[in-house]
This record gives C-alpha cells, structure tokens and sequence, in this order.
C-alpha cells in the first residue's frame, strides 16, 4: 500500500494553488478555518488580467519589494530579475502565483501584495488569516504547519511548490506537459528542475537506508535494521518505473523496549518513502502476544541530522481518535485490558498494512512474530460470549450487532435469546419469522426436484453467473422468487464474515454472501436445508458444505445467528450463519422497501453486471 504524499497533498495545493490565489465571490468577515490554509479575511476579490494585451508589469511582494517583470510570451510566464535570482510569476483561473528561491537557495511560493502596470493595479491579493495546522513550518504563500521539521516537510515544501508551478508532478496520473519558453525561460526553470532532482536523490539514498535509530515517546532510543525485500515481480517493477516509487520492506527489527523493569521484542513498521504518509509505529511482543502500547517520536537517520519522521507535535496534541474510540465501545469489559490494542490491531488499515508488507518483505523473523502477536491477542474475540442486539434505525434499516452481554439488558426487551429495539420491538411480526424462519416447515421437495430448481437457475440468462464480485444478494432474489412461483417453500442463508473462496482466480472475496434455501425430505420424515447457489456449485448442497466452501480469515468458525446477522461478526473474530424468509433483500433490510422496488433492484443490478461479465 503506497500512500504518497504527491498523490495526497496534490488536492491541497492544486485547489488552492497557494492561498494567495484562493478567490472569493464575496468578501469575508471572519477566517474560514481548513487545515494548512490561509483564507481572505478583507479585501475585493483577486481580479486577473490578461497576460498578452499586458507585456510589463511590476509587483510587490509581502516584503515591500518591488520589481519589474517582463512577460516570456511563449510560456505565458512573467520574468522578474531579482539580485541574481529571477523570479517566475503566472497567472491562472483563481490568481497569480511567484516562484523563487530563499536566501538558502531553495525554492519557495512568494506572496505577491499586487501588481501594477501604467499606474494601474491590476491584481490584489486579500488580507489572509493564518491557520496553524499541519505538517511543519511555513511554505507556499500561507500555508501554514506546526513547527516540527522533518524530511517529508522538506519534500512537501519544496518539490511540491516546484511540481505545483511548473505542473510537473512525478506521478504520471497528475503529470501535463510542461508549457516551454525563452532560452532564459528555460535557464531559469532547469535550476528549479536540477534542485529537485538534487533533493530526490538525496532522499532516495537516506529512504533506503538499512538502520535507523528511534526516539519513542518516553525518550527511549533503540536502533531498528530494515528486513529484506523479497525479488519483485515484473508488475511491481514496471510500477516502481512508472511512480517513481520503490517497493522495499518496511518491518525493521529493534533493540528490546523496556516497559516497567521488562523488555519486549519490538518491531518497528516504517513505509520509508519520500512523501509517506505512514509515519511508523512500533510494536511490542512478548511470548502472551502484543505488549503495551508505544508511540514513535522521531525517526533519524545518520546521514542527515533533519528526522525523518517527526511526530513531536502530535503527540503532544494526541486525542484518541473515534475510529479507536468507537472500536473498543464495542468490545465486552471482561477485555478491559486490551481493548484498545485489541481495536488498533483489528482496524482493517493495520491490515492492509500488515498485507503490503507481508507481500514486500522477504522471510522476516520480526515481521512473522508480530503476526503471530497479534494472532493471539485476537483470538481472545474468539471465546466471548456475546449477545445479539437487533435495532431499526431511523431510516427503517435493520441492523444487527454483537454486543457485550452485561449492557445487552439495557438496549432493549427480549424474545427468544435476541434483543430488540423499541422500533424493532414494535414491527416484531415482520421480524419474527426471520430470527426462526424454519421454526415449521409443512412444505418440502424431494432431492430430485432441488436438482431440477438448481438446473433451471443455473441456465437463467439474465442472472450475471460469472460476475462474482458482487450481486449475491440480486440473484437470490430473483432465484427466490421464481421457485415460488412454482409452488416451492423458498427462505435464504446469510453468512457474514471476512470470506474467501480457495482457488477461485481472481480470489472472491466477501463480507457477506446469501443464496436461496429449500426443503429436502429423503423419504424417511427427515428434512434437511439445500442451497441452491450456482455461483458456487454445480448441484444443490447443505448448508454445511455450502458453509465450508467459503474460508475465513477469523479464529473461529461459523456459529449461527437470527437475521440481520451482526455486522460486526468478522471484528469479534467469527462469521455467522443466519437464516431469513425469503423476504429480505439485503443484510440492512428496509422495513420500508416494498416486493416491487426489490424486484425492481434485483433486476436492474442483474443487467448492470451482465454488462461486465467475464466472456
């Protein structure tokens, strides 16, 4: 997972292509506050003017300083002479902007107050109102960032203004051909292309480096060496040329962590690329699982003495987020004492993390041991005992949950080992006959006849088979409804969880799948539940082969559930089986969707995938 800042920041700077030519329709009275941003505050509008009819201009700067620019007619681009180091300004739907260089010689977006020609002001800048917010010190005409100071703040300071001028972003989505000019056009802008390439290369060779030392949050330094990469595949490779990017292992080993008199295995997880925005945690282990919690401070390398990952400012502003926040409202307080590495460890990004490196890196001791640490500090969802909790929000969905047991009481009343919501409690006729469908089943086929029902489906013309991604939930219902038509009893089954099919290429992947259900009786009184699924299979099954086919990336296995199934079934570390009539559509069922929108829906999702179908 490359998280580049080039692709990230570009929305920044291109919307506002620095804040000095963000344009008002109408004059502010009070700063609008966005992170990073500065915004008028008093003033007209800026008003621009064209370039051709306009050969000569002057500007000022914030600082007061006037110069003469002359326009470079084939860019379009003004050139003011500046004590050696000209200055470049153009002009574009929302303003003017000025490139030039500091007094380290390094490239910066100048503030221009106005510009004037033949005694005329032709544009003005607003007043502007600072916002202290970001990433670290000052760059590119108001914005602004907290003060903390490392590489990356370099990077975005500095190439990011010359990409943004000149609108040549290494990225080949957000790359446009560069507008070209005079020879001395074309001087000026080689020494601000010949400084980015300096600062790349130098970048590169520090991002790549096998060690670095880390400060962690408690002032606790240790050193952290980077494990291999394994050899990339051509894919890979062709991406590495075609981004700019490298592919290169990002679980470092580390000296031991000591935590009140113990030390802990620790790994550090770093994406150290230019522009990332995965800033490195650390990780403790130790023979239970994850140990306490740490943060990364600072990120050195010994070639530059600038960090390369600087979070000073952030933890001293820390809040816990809601996303941590509402994961660990879900677990039961008997995990008291994990919850909140328990809802760090499980939040889907950790794991998309986890699967980028996993991929990347080669056999890597400490990145294997932090897998199997959090494996078992996981597992412990596995075992708890949980209540199911069913509610009807305010938009009609039905929304199941898994909830800690000792609060269940206070949700709602219960019927048959389920809580309800006084909505859900109020529509209890159109639920009940979900939470037990098949509580009395008086209508049943013969295996012959599920196979002639299975045939048919599987020879529906306007049911997207192949299209696997998506539209379970389409299918079942059109499936569904049509054995009844014939005088079949038809319900569904749910199964929810983070599923896979082995084998399948591409791999299926799903949070949900669903498929009708009828009765089969063998002759002897006995009844038994077949899916009809030809996504899957090639006749009809049992529910328990169905269940098996579909693998889970959970500690424990299928258990079941009333209808809707909790959401959060793959998060307590299982997947659920759940059985409804065969009324509901999707897992948020609407107790407000009437049979025609559904069928309506089923049918127009059916044309929608058949149009990409696999041929």
């Amino acid at each position: 997972m490359k998280i580049n800042l080039i692709l990230s920041i570009f929305i920044l700077f291109h919307s506002s292509l620095y804040a000095q030519e963000f344009k008002e329709e109408k004059t502010q009275t009070e700063p609008i506050f966005a992170s990073g941003m500065r915004f008028p505050v008093a003033g007209e509008a800026p008003k621009t003017f064209d370039v051709k009819s306009t050969p000569r201009i002057t500007i000022q700067l914030d600082d007061k300083k006037l110069l003469l620019c002359d326009v470079d007619s084939a860019s379009k681009t003004y050139i003011c002479p500046n004590d050696g180091n000209p200055i470049l300004v153009k002009s574009s739907s929302i303003g003017f902007s000025a490139l030039g260089k500091n007094k380290d010689k390094a490239a910066v977006m100048l503030n221009i107050s106005h510009i004037e020609a033949d005694g005329k002001i032709l544009y003005e800048t607003p007043v502007y109102a600072d916002f202290p917010g970001s990433i670290g010190g000052s760059y590119g005409a108001g914005i602004k960032i907290n003060n903390t100071k490392d590489m990356n703040s370099d990077y975005a300071a500095r190439i990011m203004t010359i990409d943004g001028f000149f609108e040549t972003y290494s990225h080949p989505r957000m790359a446009s051909k560069r507008k070209t000019g005079s020879a001395e056009y074309e001087k000026i802008v080689q020494s601000f292309m010949e400084e980015k390439q300096q600062i790349q290369d130098e970048m590169n060779v520090v991002y790549s480096e096998k060690n670095y030392s880390v400060e962690l949050e408690d002032g606790q330094k240790i050193n952290c060496e980077r494990g291999n990469t394994r050899a990339l595949s051509n894919e890979q490779k062709t991406n590495e040329l075609q981004t700019g990017t490298k592919f290169q292992c990002g679980s470092f080993k580390c000296d031991p962590v000591k935590v009140d008199g113990k030390d802990y295995k620790a790994t550090m997880l770093y994406e150290s690329t230019a522009g990332s925005f995965v800033t490195g945690s650390i990780h403790l282990i130790d023979k239970d699982g994850i140990g306490p919690k740490k943060s990364v401070k600072k990120i050195m390398s010994a070639r530059t003495p600038t960090p390369l990952v600087d979070n000073s400012y952030y933890l001293e502003n820390a809040e816990k987020s809601f996303n941590s926040n509402y994961l660990s409202s879900m677990l039961p307080a008997s995990l008291k004492q994990d919850r909140e590495k328990i809802s760090t460890y499980k939040d889907p990004n950790f794991d998309m993390i986890l699967s980028y490196y996993k991929n990347i890196c080669g056999e890597d001791n400490t990145l294997d041991t932090l897998l199997e640490g959090k494996r078992k500090l996981v597992a412990k969802l596995a075992d708890l005992e949980l209540s199911e909790f069913i509610q009807v929000l305010g938009d009609g969905s039905l929304v199941g949950q898994f909830v800690d047991p000792t609060l269940a009481p206070q949700l709602g009343c219960l019927y048959q080992g389920v809580y309800l919501n006084a909505e859900a409690a109020k529509n209890l006729n159109r639920l009940k006959k979900n939470i037990h469908p098949d509580k009395q089943v008086d209508q049943t086929i013969s295996l012959a006849r599920a196979t002639e029902l299975f045939n048919k489906a599987a020879n529906m013309k306007d049911i997207a088979w192949k299209y696997k991604p998506d539209g379970c939930y389409a299918r079942a219902h059109l499936m569904a409804r049509r054995f009844e038509t014939e005088g079949v009893r038809v319900d569904k089954v749910w199964i929810k969880g983070d599923l896979y099919v082995p084998g399948t290429e591409p791999l299926i992947q799903w949070n949900f799948h669903v498929a009708p259900i009828v009765y089969v009786e063998d002759g002897k009184g006995n009844i038994q539940k077949m899916v009809i699924d030809p996504s899957l299979f090639k006749k009809p099954v049992t529910v328990e082969e169905w269940d098996h086919k579909m693998s889970k990336k959970t500690a424990r296995g299928s258990v079941i559930t009333a209808f809707p199934f909790p959401e959060n079934s793959a998060f307590m570390e299982r997947s659920t089986l759940s059985f409804s009539s065969s009324d509901p559509y999707l897992p948020r069922d609407s107790i407000n969707m009437n049979e025609d929108e559904k069928m309506m829906m089923s049918n127009e999702t059916m044309r929608m995938y058949k149009t990409v179908e696999p041929k």
